[in-house]
């Protein structure tokens, strides 16, 4: 049951990914919206490691 749940989070975590890349997000709003997480202590989630894997993607960190 454990691989199955990991990989449906992975299904999910991909999915929320493209969602986020296709909102095309300016390098300096990714930037601010990862800093934002990071200030808050929101950086165990999925939408958080969306934004890190953009940035690295893109070059910015």
């Amino acid at each position: 049951m454990a691989a199955g749940c990991s990989m449906e989070r992975g299904i999910h975590e991909e999915a929320l990914y493209k969602q986020i890349k296709e909102v095309n997000y300016s390098d300096a709003d990714l930037l601010k919206l990862i800093s934002d997480r990071e200030k808050s202590g929101r950086i165990n989630d999925f939408v958080y490691k969306a934004y890190k894997r953009l940035a690295k993607e893109r070059g910015l960190q």
